[in-house]
C-alpha cells in the first residue's frame, strides 16, 4: 500500500509539473498543444467510479485537454496474457462519461455507479443521472447549461434551440438536433410534459 501511494504521488508530481509548464507556454504563444492522458481498462481491478475519479482530477486539476480510454487486451508472452479481455461498451461508457466531465458541466457526484462502483452498459450515463434526478426541463425558459444536461441534446443542438426559440412542437425540435427518443421523458414545452408529445404534434 506504501509503494502504491508513493507510486500515486510520483505521477501526480510530474503530471502537475507538466500542466504547469503546458500552460505557462501557452500563455506566451509557444504551445498550442495541451495535456493528454491515457488508461487502460480492465488490467487491473480498478472500478468506473476510480476511473472517474481520477478523470475529474485531470480535467480540473491537472486541465487535461482529453482523457482517453483502452480496453484491455491480453498480449501473448505477457505476464498478462491468461487475462480476459475487457468489454469494450466499458470503454465506449467511460468515453461518454468523460465527455460530460469536459464539456457539460458535470462533476464526478453526479454520476450513478450499480453495486460495484461501476457503470450499467446497457445505457447511457447521462439517461441514467437525467432518470435517477427525474429530470425534467423546459425547452423554451432553460439556459443552455441546463438543455445540455438533457440527454438527446448537445452543445450545438442547444445553440440551435436558444437560437429558435420559441420552440412550438415536434418538427421544431427535430430542425434543432434534438434526438427526440433520448430527450421527450425530460423535456416540457411551455408547461407541457412531453409524455404526451402527440398533443402538440401539429401546433
Amino acid at each position: 500500500m506504501k509503494l502504491f501511494l508513493q507510486f500515486k504521488q510520483d505521477i501526480f508530481k510530474r503530471l502537475r509539473w507538466l500542466s504547469r509548464e503546458i500552460q505557462k507556454a501557452q500563455k506566451v504563444g509557444k504551445c498550442s498543444a495541451g495535456l493528454d492522458s491515457q488508461m487502460i481498462v480492465g488490467a487491473s481491478d480498478e472500478t468506473d467510479k476510480e476511473i472517474i475519479e481520477m478523470s475529474d482530477i485531470l480535467y480540473n486539476e491537472f486541465k487535461a485537454r482529453r482523457v482517453y480510454y483502452s480496453a484491455f487486451e491480453p498480449i501473448k508472452n505477457t505476464p498478462l496474457e491468461k487475462k480476459k479481455p475487457e468489454n469494450p461498451w466499458r470503454e465506449y461508457r467511460l468515453y461518454q462519461a468523460s465527455f460530460l466531465l469536459r464539456d457539460y458541466g458535470f462533476r464526478k457526484r453526479d454520476f450513478i455507479f450499480d453495486e460495484n462502483n461501476n457503470f450499467n452498459l446497457k445505457q447511457d450515463p447521462k439517461f441514467i443521472i437525467a432518470k435517477h434526478n427525474d429530470l425534467n426541463i423546459d425547452i423554451n425558459s432553460a439556459d443552455f447549461n441546463d438543455l445540455i444536461k438533457i440527454p438527446g441534446i448537445g452543445l450545438k443542438t442547444a445553440e440551435n434551440i436558444i437560437n429558435k426559440r420559441p420552440i412550438k412542437n415536434i418538427s421544431d425540435l427535430k430542425e434543432c438536433g434534438v434526438i427526440l427518443k433520448k430527450a421527450y421523458p425530460f423535456i416540457e414545452i411551455n408547461g407541457m410534459r412531453q409524455l404526451h408529445l402527440t398533443k402538440w404534434l401539429n401546433n
